[in-house]
């Protein structure tokens, strides 16, 4: 903890002195408010990690520790053999079976591949773990340390939201600022070596260069180069979250203060149309698989894995055990696969050739085919039942109110089950009186009007994605809190009174 409190120190120190060379300066929050909100996301370090340590045992078989282990593994190539360290580190490593890397990372490690397999598209973990790697060498093999790390550049991110947005929110930036800072679930998980952070740093370079894209001529050149490479990190991080913002949010800003709301809407609908339909074709073209397809396989993968087990894999299948160790053997080999399943288990499987039909086997037979573990996940309590798509939309339009309740109002108090469902009940009455302050303000600001009609699309997309490819409820919370402060920060706006912390002009 020491090297924890340290860094944090120094951080609070350089934001009060001089805003962090200058990332936080602003004509409306001071350099003592910025300090203050930054130590209150710095309790956040040590909150999630006791949390954990509390209710779930550990952070160990979390994806925060999981992360943290696959870091100090990647670090460690440093020492051992520098040239292939770089080699990963830029992507040119060499990942075959028999391969350094492949011996001394990926089988070492469990989430550097894990990505790769369960996602659709990369929804690349190696994105958090090639930056941490580095960031290694100054974190004294500390996780707090690493926590901190996060939360700084998460911190950035919504520095960046806030000064995309904050001109429509004159005399309110506070809280537009603290909507962002101090929603609860937001505050945690940005306090843990998770995506989460990373996304949000991403979320706010996305806004900011749109937003200076189209306000200003001045350095358009650089705004532009970020601008895309921001695009390649929404395709490569999660790219069902990330690419709706980078969409959405690149209409709004560009035409969003230039035609009138009527106007604003065909257009921005249109665009959304001809956007999707593109992206159909082009998945359909190079994946054979439509958009539909694509959430139906997501939500699939995602129910065999929430419902926890004994993950292998080899060459030609990838299947699901229980979670019971009795099942499967070791054998001495020098090959990875070096697991062979006991007969008379059963199983889940899913064939490398066609992916998309699930395969049971109640009763095994083969102890001769070997596997490699890919993970092991203890089941989860809060998993949702929801319908399979089957690549019907008509399934899609009648089960989206369920999604939509799961996604915004459960748990509400009366079926909430301890002081984390709680929690999130609060956060689901705050969402409630957002969206009647939503309705509030496009009636009587007609100026935010093309901003709120891209903000409420932008949310029913994303909840309803969220909500088909995430049925679990401890997930949705994670990725809706992404979204929500969004709409917390223009709903209940409507009920705040202006800044009382707001400078007075000179």
């Amino acid at each position: 903890m020491i090297p924890f409190i340290l860094y944090g120190f120094l951080f609070l120190v350089l934001i009060y002195y001089n805003g962090c060379f200058g990332l936080f300066k602003d004509e409306q929050i001071r350099p003592l408010h910025y300090t203050l909100y930054f130590a209150i996301k710095l309790i956040a370090v040590p909150a999630f990690y006791f949390l954990y340590q509390i209710v779930y045992g550990g952070i160990e078989h979390l994806d925060a520790g999981k992360f943290y282990s696959d870091v100090c593994s990647f670090n460690q190539l440093a020492s051992d053999n520098l040239p292939e360290f770089l080699k990963a580190l830029t992507g040119l490593q060499n990942e075959n079976p028999g391969s350094y890397i492949h011996t001394h990372l990926l089988l070492k490690t469990q989430q550097w591949d894990n990505g790769l397999i369960r996602s659709f598209l990369f929804n690349d973990n190696r994105v958090l773990i090639r930056l941490h790697g580095v960031l290694h060498f100054l974190a004294f093999r500390s996780y707090f340390v690493h926590a901190l790390f996060a939360t700084f550049y998460s911190y950035i991110g919504l520095q960046l939201i806030y000064k995309s947005l904050k001109h429509l929110f004159k005399q309110k930036e506070h809280f537009l600022f603290g909507s962002f800072v101090l929603f609860p679930s937001l505050w945690l998980f940005t306090g843990a070596l998770l995506k989460e952070p990373i996304t949000v740093l991403c979320i706010g370079l996305i806004l900011f260069t749109w937003h200076s894209l189209f306000k200003t001529n001045k350095r358009k050149i650089t705004y532009v180069l970020l601008n895309i490479i921001m695009l390649l990190f929404s395709i490569i991080l999660k790219p069902y979250i990330l690419l709706p913002i980078y969409g959405v949010f690149g209409i709004y800003f560009a035409l969003g203060q230039r035609l009138s709301t009527l106007k604003f809407s065909l257009a921005f609908f249109l665009l959304l149309f001809l956007g999707s339909i593109s992206i159909n074709q082009w998945l359909q073209h190079k994946k054979n698989k439509s958009l539909l397809g694509v959430l139906a396989s997501r939500h699939l993968q995602f129910n065999a894995v929430a419902q926890g087990g004994i993950f292998l894999a080899n060459d030609s299948m990838f299947l699901r055990l229980p979670y019971d160790s009795s099942l499967i053997t070791k054998v001495s080999t020098s090959h990875e696969n070096n697991l062979r399943i006991k007969k008379g288990a059963g199983y889940t499987y899913w064939l490398h050739d066609n992916n998309t039909d699930t395969l049971y086997c109640s009763y095994h037979t083969d102890t001769l085919n070997l596997f490699h573990e890919a993970f092991r996940i203890q089941p989860s309590r809060s998993n949702i039942l929801l319908p399979p798509l089957n690549g019907h939309f008509l399934t899609l339009l009648k089960n989206t109110p369920s999604v939509m309740y799961y996604v915004c109002l459960f748990p509400f108090y009366t079926n909430a089950r301890g002081l984390l469902d709680y929690v999130i009940s609060i956060e689901n009455t705050l969402l409630l009186l957002a969206v009647l302050g939503l309705i509030l303000c496009f009636i009587k600001q007609p100026s935010l009007r093309p901003f709120l009609i891209s903000l409420i699309t932008l949310s029913l997309l994303l909840f309803i994605i969220i909500g088909y490819t995430s049925p679990n409820t401890g997930a949705i919370v994670r990725y809706r809190c992404l979204l929500i402060p969004f709409l917390l920060a223009s709903g209940l706006s409507a009920f705040t009174p202006l800044n009382p912390f707001r400078k007075k002009p000179n």
